[in-house]
Order: structure tokens, then sequence, then C-alpha cells
């Protein structure tokens, strides 16, 4: 994706057709089939993506095959991807290409980790998922069916994590406390999904133009974005709720918290006249699974509470921009 960007920008570094050599070859090797390819290393290394990089004893092109990580050590030096706990996920520190072009704040990748972060990340994960599989086994055991590939943020990236469209099974995540790490990793799987169903089916057909009104955000949203916003909230809720009931601390009030949001989006969603018949099946389903919580309410007034506070926040964003009110109800 970097590198038609750049083949198609007028200005800015070059697009670095080497690369896609290394992306084929990396996916064949994934896919296990016979292959011979020639590359030329940058800088005395080549990086595999999901894999790791070779680097070679001698300058000049190298020729990869199917058995490329197996070849004489003499001859070229094989650092494969850190692996983490559970042994089907693997910590990206090393592809040039991990995040997005231009590394903005929001997602800015962490600097080559040292074995000392590597072992401080097996531990949160470990850590992660064993909430993770405490409070839902079946979110625990999709989570760890699609990651292949997590990309450590940096600590000052202002957000906790980030899904590409373009890259499937790979999240880019920042290091957290374990209840924060495993609720970001629900959250991030369900950007995924989305993305990959959007492949196979239209559930709209709206522009970019952001005019609605996000609950989990101050600044417009496309619907493209809303809809990404309250399908992977929606999870988020269904998450909260499941460890409220084993007590964990504050879980009711994140429950309620987000429940209410998705409650305020989802009407905004359905009333879009840009929904196809597969978006409004889709949605009509995010509208059942988000009423089926009342099943299990939160002690209390705690949902009536959240609710109210956010037609405070709502009220407050349409003072702050009048001209988008009336995308912000359904």
């Amino acid at each position: 994706e970097e590198t038609l960007r750049r083949l198609h920008a007028p200005y800015g570094p070059a697009p670095d057709l080497g690369h896609l050599g290394a992306l084929s070859a990396a996916a064949a090797l994934r896919a296990g089939i016979t292959f011979k390819a020639t590359v030329r290393p940058v800088h005395g290394r080549l990086v595999l993506p999901t894999l790791g990089l070779l680097r070679p004893s001698r300058p000049g092109p190298l020729t990869l095959d199917e058995r490329s990580w197996d070849i004489d050590t003499d001859t070229v030096d094989a650092l494969p991807l850190h692996t983490l706990p559970g042994g089907r996920t693997a910590l990206d520190d090393l592809d040039p290409y991990r995040a997005p072009g231009g590394h903005t704040a929001t997602v800015r990748p962490a600097r080559r980790l040292t074995p000392k972060g590597h072992k401080r990340w097996d531990i949160q994960w470990a850590a992660a998922f064993t909430l993770l599989d405490r409070y839902d086994a079946t979110r625990a055991a999709e989570t760890a069916q699609l990651l292949r590939s997590v990309v450590p943020l940096a600590g000052g990236s202002r957000s906790s994590g980030a899904t590409l469209p373009a890259a499937a099974g790979s999240v880019l995540v920042r290091a957290q406390a374990p209840p924060a790490l495993a609720a970001t990793l629900v959250h991030e799987v369900q950007h995924g999904k989305l993305a990959a169903l959007a492949d196979i089916l239209t559930l709209h057909t709206a522009n970019r133009t952001a005019r609605h009104w996000a609950p989990w955000r101050r600044d417009p949203r496309p619907l493209e974005g809303l809809l990404h916003g309250a399908y992977a909230h929606l999870a988020l809720a269904g998450y909260w709720q499941r460890a409220a009931l084993y007590g964990a601390r504050g879980a009711w009030a994140q429950h309620a918290r987000i429940r209410a949001q998705v409650a305020a989006a989802l009407p905004v969603i359905r009333s879009q006249p840009e929904l196809t018949s597969a978006g409004r099946e889709f949605t009509d389903a995010m509208t059942a699974a988000e009423r089926a919580m009342d099943e299990l309410p939160p002690p209390g007034d705690q949902y009536a509470t959240a609710r109210r506070a956010l037609e405070r926040e709502r009220r407050a964003w349409c003072a702050a921009h009048p001209e988008l009110a009336a995308f912000a109800q359904g």
C-alpha cells in the first residue's frame, strides 16, 4: 500500500519497489509453495514482512527459495520476529513499513526492542490473554486465531491501538497494563473483522465526508468511521459486561458508558439512506446485540446515568458544530 501511494504521489520519497519482491517472497514462504526469487538487500539486510529479516554475509543480490529459513548460516543470518506467548502471534519491530507512512504522533511505531523489551511484552501479553480467556473464552480464541502480528507503538503515541485495512491479521498496539491491553485487542480485532467483511460486501455507498457525531470522538466522522467505531465499541461493551460478571473493578461503569455510546450511534447509522440491504441487515443485527444486553443490566442506575451524561455531550457537540447538528441523531 505504501509503495502504491508513493507511485502516485507527486512529491515525497521514491517508492521502494525492491520491497515488493521481499513481500512476494514472504507470501510464498507463508504459503509453502516452491519458488525462486532474486532480491537485493538494503544496507546489508532484507526484511521479509511477517517473518523477520535476513543479513547476508556478502553484498549483492540474494536468491531466495522455499528453504530460505534453512539456508547455510555461514552465508545468511536469519533473524525471525519475536514470537509472543501462545506461539501464533509475532511482535513486529523490524519491518520498515510496519506503520503508515509519515508516522504520525497517533501511531508512531516503537524502535526495535531490546530483549528486555521483548520480555516485558511477553509478560503483558500473557496476562492480557489470561484476562481475555477468563472473561470471554470465545473472544480470546478468536483473537488468537486472527492476529498474526502485533506492531508495538511508541510510548508517545496518542492512540492505544490502530488497525490498517490493508494489513489483515495485524494490529498496532501501545504497551499498556494487561486489563487495558485486553480491551484494546478486543477493539482492534473488531476493526480487522469489519475491514475483511467490507472487502466482500458493500455495506453502504456514502462518501468520505466527515459530518456525523461519534460519541467516542470529538471530531466529525464519515459514515464509514461511525460504523467501524460502533462495531468495535459494541464488542467492548459486551466484553466489559462479561468482565463485570467476574467482578472486574470498574467494569460495570465501562460497560454502561460504552453501551450508551453505541446505543446513541446505531439509530444514526440505521437512518442513513446510503446503507445497502446488506448494510441494513448488518446494523439490524448490531442493534439486536445491543438490546440483548438488557438481560444483564448494571446495578443501580448506572446505565441511565451514562445515557444522561452522553446526551449532554451530544448537545455540546451540536453547539460546537451547528452546521452538523442534524447528523447527530437518527
